[in-house]
């Protein structure tokens, strides 16, 4: 849980707010990308994104975010701790985490972000087996120079929809799908699909 003081906003509306900072930076000036919030939390999926005109793919996002670290200031740690039950952990291509330092006093991401796949999260972030619940930790440093095991996972918050962009065309490729461009047609009309690759 983030450290946060009596009076100051809930974790509830702490994760909102990171989730709308995602969301901004995902939508930003390129607008490529399309972003949506999941009816229910069931798959444990904060948003899901895709490219725009290819309704094929998207990219299922869980956010976790914090608002302090650990540390001295020549030692930053973004440190990140959940619990989830064992049966509702599952890994896929199309399925990420992403973690950010997020402090109260900027209400803006610092740099870096992590975009981690599910499977190499599952994987590496410390998972521990407690009866029916799988405890996982996140650790980073934030430190320019740093090459911690989450090095190749770094991204600078403006460069994170380049970075979705490209996964989600790398996975359209290995599916043979190209994006069909809106045509030039009549106002308030509109085609949209998806075409085999040769």
């Amino acid at each position: 849980m983030a450290r946060r003081k009596p009076g100051e906003i809930s974790d509830v509306q702490f994760a909102r707010m990171s989730e709308r900072e995602v969301w901004k930076l995902l939508t930003g000036p390129a607008g490529a990308l399309e972003v949506s919030w999941p009816g229910s939390d069931d798959e444990r999926i904060d948003m899901e994104t895709h490219v725009k005109w290819t309704f094929g793919l998207r990219l299922a996002l869980q956010i976790k975010a914090h608002s302090w670290l650990r540390g001295p200031e020549s030692r930053r740690i973004l440190v990140i701790s959940f619990d989830e039950k064992v049966d509702r952990v599952h890994s896929h291509p199309l399925f990420w985490y992403l973690f950010g330092y997020f402090p109260m006093k900027r209400l803006a991401f610092e740099s870096p972000l992590f975009l981690v796949e599910s499977e190499r999260f599952h994987r590496c972030a410390d998972p521990r087996i407690v009866g029916d619940t799988i405890k996982f930790q996140f650790q980073a440093s934030m430190k320019p120079d740093s090459h911690d095991q989450w090095l190749d996972c770094r991204v600078e918050p403006l460069q994170l929809a380049g970075r979705v962009m490209a996964i989600l065309q790398q996975a359209q490729a290995r599916q043979g799908l190209l994006a069909v461009p809106p045509p030039p047609i009549a106002p308030g009309s509109l085609v949209i699909g998806l075409e085999r690759a040769a």
